[in-house]
């Protein structure tokens, strides 16, 4: 019997103090949990992850936030991708991906053949001869062959 009422005395108790306990086991804990950066990932090039705060400070003082500079920088690339596809290349606007990236292609085979045509003209147009030159290691060859051979400074000055 005495048992039983030091049970219900205890279940009492821990019935009074409940709402004190859970309060502050909840501050203990949140105190304790690990905090959640707040971050964005992109990537501008694939494979290579950025992770930058999802909100910065200006000097001023002043928030951004990184996603709307992620939007600017990647609508200001995507303007300038398709401006040099469509206009440059002329490439038209329902191409299909192969078309495009054929296009693409084309354009850089073009390139390749005119850098190469370009740098044939350049030597074309001015005169140049055989020319000779010496590697370093081929002087200090030539100069240990020869140097042993060679007369003194004191022999010359004698002749």
């Amino acid at each position: 019997m005495e048992a039983e009422r030091k049970t219900e005395e205890l279940v009492h108790e821990f019935l009074l103090q409940k709402p004190a306990f859970l309060a502050s086991w909840g501050m203990t804990t949140e105190g304790l949990k690990p905090p959640v950066p707040q971050i964005t990932y992109r990537e501008f090039i694939p494979g290579v992850p950025l992770v930058v705060p999802s909100e910065l400070t200006t000097p001023e003082g002043q928030t951004i936030r990184a996603n709307a500079i992620y939007n600017s920088i990647f609508a200001r690339q995507k303007a300038d991708f398709e401006h040099f596809v469509y206009e440059r290349l002329q490439i038209p606007r329902n191409a299909s991906a192969v078309e495009l990236a054929q296009g693409i292609k084309d354009f850089l085979r073009s390139a390749v053949e005119g850098t190469r045509k370009m740098a044939n003209f350049i030597f074309d147009s001015f005169p140049h001869q055989d020319g000779f030159s010496l590697i370093p290691e081929m002087a200090s060859w030539l100069l240990n062959q020869y140097l042993v051979n060679l007369p003194s400074h004191r022999e010359v000055m004698e002749r």
